[in-house]
């Protein structure tokens, strides 16, 4: 059992290359739960209910009458959902977590979608796996079936297993112990979803009879570079410390830049170096916290006229709101924009308005987007600072002195760029550290590795603080050979303010010994 389908095929190959004999299956939760969920769907009754694509149809009518993001909804439901929590039980469990409306609207919302999915006989992603639960808890026949069939059970990064994938885990178990698991509670990075490494972390307590293997041998990373790995998660225990198998590499490189065009420029030219040492485009990766951090290298490698590849979510000129937002300036640049006997469009003007206060005007106007105000919501967040980072690019082409028509020009074509960017193989990656998870890569450069960023700046506990140190060593691990992390001083914003920036609080310790 895994958590994506690119792993489930990734361990069907290696069992296929092993040639393991025996009918193994492998596949990830929510697949076998569907699957089983089919077959023993009882006969004659209502029929099987169809899987909703998306939840934000059924919130689309709550997010407008609340004005928030219905993918901030969602994301509630789905986490309220993963950790086995119901509507009336919501208020009390999402005590401490940022929400985009209170807790006891959500909890209604939470209600209101329940009904509406039973209503139009549909079930959604997390119902996969907990009607699979109740229907093997309930019908013992069915239960004994799967337990005949799977004797034995083996899950992958079992430090993201959540309680509602838990408990699907244990009514296929019943009273067996017959199950091995491998994880590593330093990767556990998806505690936002509903994940916990808890169940690894008491796993011997669960399950007396379990033996105990420390997999320490890393065979992906230079010694160097496990040793920054290790610093950056503060290690002083030797047992918990990795251990490389490989030859020695070059050392780290951690690099300060009085600017974030420093930095960029930076980047693209030890990037260049890499590619003059016959190290793959491939096999060199860009890694960044959050999505809006792409643009700017987006811009400067397809400038230096090296191919890249953005992975996960698409790049930034992808994301829906800088799509629309996209739409919307060509709406403002378009002959049927002007009024009868009114001016001529904006960039076909002499006096046309400053860009960026232009941008600004369209994007109030067309996206409700107040630049001097941060919503609440994770996705709210996400959308408001990609829609910033826009008009932050609108303020740099200003002072350029950019009309609207050659800005939209611009942005058009970006966007194309980006759609027809390079086969993977022969492009340098552009990857958030989330998304980089799984992946692996000769060189690696962490970007932007700064208060504020890393950690990010809504990481308030402790517990969330934990995770952005696990993310961080997350990437640091990505990295066979070669491994760059930076940061800049300052950085300039909306209207050309620049804000003083300080390295991560993680690289404390690691400067010191670097």
């Amino acid at each position: 059992m895994t958590f994506t389908d690119r792993a489930a095929g990734e361990l069907r190959a290696r069992l296929a290359g092993l040639q393991v004999p025996g009918p193994i299956r492998a596949a990830t939760f929510h697949s076998a739960a569907w699957a089983q969920l089919r077959y023993f769907w009882p006969r004659g009754e209502a029929p099987l209910p169809e899987v909703l694509p998306s939840k934000l149809p059924l919130l689309g009518r709550d997010a407008m009458r609340l004005r928030v993001a219905a993918r901030d909804l969602a994301s509630e439901i789905e986490w309220a959902k993963s950790r086995g929590v119901v509507p009336e039980q919501y208020w009390k469990a999402a005590v401490g977590r940022d929400l985009p409306a209170p807790a006891d609207v959500i909890a209604e919302v939470y209600a209101s979608y329940e009904r509406a999915k039973e209503q139009s006989g549909t079930i959604d992603y997390e119902d996969m796996i907990l009607r699979t639960a109740e229907l093997l808890e309930s019908d013992p026949e069915a239960a004994a079936q799967v337990r005949d069939r799977y004797r034995y059970l083996t899950v992958d990064e079992f430090q993201d297993v959540n309680p509602a994938q838990w408990r699907l885990l244990r009514a296929w178990l019943g009273d067996s112990q017959e199950l091995c698991v491998v994880g590593d509670d330093d990767q556990s990075i998806y505690g936002f979803t509903g994940a916990t490494p808890e169940y690894l972390l008491t796993f011997g307590k669960l399950f007396d009879t379990a033996r105990l293997f420390r997999l320490s041998r890393n065979y992906r990373s230079t010694p160097q570079v496990l040793e920054l790995a290790n610093g950056v998660l503060g290690r002083r225990s030797a047992g918990r410390r990795l251990i490389a198998a490989g030859l020695p590499g070059p050392a780290p490189q951690l690099v300060e830049f009085g600017n974030a065009e420093g930095e960029l420029a930076g980047v693209v030219a030890a990037v260049r170096r890499l590619l003059s040492q016959d190290v793959p485009a491939g096999e060199i990766a860009i890694c960044y916290r959050t999505n809006r951090q792409s643009e700017p290298y987006e811009a400067a490698l397809g400038e230096a006229g090296i191919p890249f590849v953005v992975r996960g979510e698409g790049g930034f000129f992808a994301q829906p709101e800088i799509q629309q937002a996209i739409r919307a300036l060509r709406t403002a640049t378009a002959p049927s924009a002007r009024t009868p006997g009114g001016p001529p469009p904006l960039g076909a003007r002499a006096n046309a308005p400053r860009l960026d206060r232009e941008v600004e005007r369209v994007l109030r106007d067309a996206l409700a987007f107040n630049p001097r105000r941060e919503p609440d919501g994770q996705a709210a967040k996400d959308r408001w600072r990609n829609l910033l980072t826009l008009l932050e690019l609108a303020t740099a082409r200003t002072q350029a002195g950019t009309d609207l028509a050659a800005f939209v020009a611009e942005l058009e074509e970006r966007t194309a760029a980006g759609q027809d960017s390079a086969d993977e193989g022969g492009a340098v990656n552009l990857v958030t550290l989330h998304k980089a998870k799984g992946l692996e890569f000769d060189a690696v450069f962490l970007v932007g590795v700064e208060e504020g960023l890393v950690p990010i700046g809504h990481a308030k506990d402790d517990a969330a603080i934990a995770e952005e140190r696990r993310l961080l060593y997350v990437g640091v691990t990505r990295a066979r050979r070669h491994l760059w992390i930076s940061w800049a001083k300052s950085r300039t914003g909306t209207g050309g303010g620049v804000s003083r920036r300080r390295p991560s609080r993680f690289l404390h310790g690691v400067r010191r010994r670097a």
